[in-house]
Order: C-alpha cells, then structure tokens, then sequence
C-alpha cells in the first residue's frame, strides 16, 4: 500500500492498482522516466496515497501526505458536499410558504371581522388562531410520504434500494441512467468463466464441484496457479494482479492449492517481452511456467522443424 503522493525516481518491471482512487481495476505501468501529463492521475512517474504495489520495486519522493493527497482530497470533497433538494421538496416548499402567507391573511382579517362584530380581543384572537390552523395542510406531508414509500416499495420488488425517498420521486422520470461500472455495477475483481484448450472452450471449473482434471488441464492449472506475484492476505484471500488473483482461485477449484513448490527465480512481465516466466523446484525437478501474448509464448515451444 503507497502511504503518500510520491515521484518515482528508479522503479523496475513496477505495476500499480489504482482502483481506490480512479475505480479502474487494471494495473497500470509505472516508471521512473519524466511524464508530459498535467493530471497527476495520469502521470506515469507517480504513485498515488492509497493505491497498491502489485508487481515490482521502486524508490520514490513524497511531495503530498494526508489531505493533500488526492485520495484526501477525494475525501474532503465527499465530507464538503452541500444536501440537494430534489424538485418535488422545492414545490412543497413553494406550496408551505403560499399556504402560510394565505392562512396568516385570513386569521388577520377573521380577527378584524370578529372584533367588529363586538367580540372580544381574546374571543377574536382565538377565531382568528382556529381560522390560521384550519388552512393548515395537515395531511400534505404523510400524503406525499406515502406516496414516496409506495414508489420505493415498487422499485424494491424490481431490486433497487432506495436510500432517501425524494430519490424515488427523482428517478420516476429518469430513463436512462449512466453509472460508474467497476466497484458499483461489479465487484471490482475478476473471475475465470470459460477456457480454451486443445481448441475447445469449456466452463472454467466451478466452485461447487470437485472437478476431474487431465492432464492438460493440470499443466494449465499450474502455470494457472504459480506463474504469478500474488500476496495471501491476512484474511486468506489475495492480493496482487486482478487477472493472476482470477487464475489462482481458478487452480484453487482444481486441486493446486497446497501442491509443495518453491519460487526458485521470477522473469517478471514486461512491454517487450509480453510475457512472464518463473522457475520453481517441485517433487519432480525444476519446472518453468511461463505465461503471456500468445505471438510471444508460442515460438519458443517450436521444436526442431517447427514442431
């Protein structure tokens, strides 16, 4: 976790998550060579308070903390935020203050009518009191309350939760709504739905069988599962690349998860290579699983004559 705003001065083979700023899970390339960017959110030599490290080192300058960092300001801007009314509050409002202007009038002209008549100043104070209470809309604010409330009940059956009633009565005229994806509409990670293999594409192995894995499919698995620089968390999960945390819960399904291998050398991904290779010790020897564009993992595996 990047605790400040900071400026890389050397990095290497270095990968940022910037979703708890940006929202966009991908991993983004991070170096340490100068930017033209003017948004410090697209700056390629920064690394932003709040953000994770998924894959690489580096040494930075920090030039912001707390909340001077963007996620501080981030942070402010959500606290700062002034309450809007929704058009329907503002009418009520509108209608409350002619009905109250009006109500006022007719108690002071009923008070004037009764003290003429040879009322007394209390006997008129009263009639002209009961005459401003009687033009009171009482039943004005439970009728719209209700009605808010049946709307959101509707919008409920049709899985939409409604925090704040004038919401319901805003949306009732919306008809298209444009929403941040990652994080509100998803879950802000990835998942392995179906592979390819032996040019046939099946379901990725689901989490509610015991799958019965060939031999192919096991050396998938394996690159699959420790081909990458995830972390496990404190609380068992992972934390690294969305897409290599996916294709390590994937080889999780099949059975690889506690197989015995040890990390012996990393040949981490890079933009020229397209591709990224690690060397572990297993029972049966040292193996190399390498993973990447396919243009890129392909001709290596030729053999002699192209086989």
């Amino acid at each position: 976790m990047v605790p400040a705003d900071c400026r890389l001065i050397e990095a290497f083979a270095l990968r940022v998550s910037n979703a708890t700023v940006t929202g966009e899970a991908m991993p983004i390339d991070r170096s340490a060579a100068p930017s033209d960017a003017s948004d410090i959110l697209r700056s390629t030599n920064a690394l932003l308070a709040g953000t994770s490290v998924l894959a690489g080192d580096g040494v930075a300058v920090v030039f912001a903390t707390g909340s001077h960092t963007e996620f501080g300001k981030i942070a402010r801007l959500a606290q700062s935020g002034t309450e809007v009314r929704s058009p329907l509050l503002n009418e009520v409002a509108s209608l409350s203050r002619v009905i109250a202007v009006l109500a006022f009038g007719l108690g002071l002209a009923f008070f004037a009518i009764g003290f003429e008549a040879g009322l007394s100043i209390w006997q008129a104070s009263m009639f002209g009191i009961g005459t401003i209470v009687a033009n009171v809309p009482e039943g004005l604010l439970p009728t719209i309350t209700l009605t808010l409330a049946m709307g959101a009940r509707r919008m409920a059956r049709r899985k939409v939760l409604v925090r704040h009633l004038p919401a319901a009565e805003t949306l009732g005229s919306v008809t298209v709504i444009c929403t941040d994806k990652t994080g509100t509409l998803t879950e802000n990670r990835m998942a392995i739905r179906e592979l390819f293999l032996s040019r046939t594409l099946a379901p990725a192995y689901p989490a509610d069988l015991k799958p019965e894995v060939n031999k192919a499919d096991r050396r998938l698995c394996e690159v699959a599962r420790w081909c990458q620089t995830v972390q496990r968390a404190k609380d068992g999960g992972w934390l690294g690349d969305p897409m290599e945390m996916a294709l390590v819960e994937m080889a999780g399904r099949a059975g690889l998860a506690s197989a015995s291998v040890q990390l012996v050398s990393e040949i981490p991904f890079d933009a020229d290579r397209k591709r990224m290779s690690t060397l572990h010790e297993t029972v049966e020897g040292r193996a190399m699983y390498t993973k990447g564009a396919p243009e890129t993992v392909i001709p290596p595996l030729h053999g002699p004559g192209g086989q």
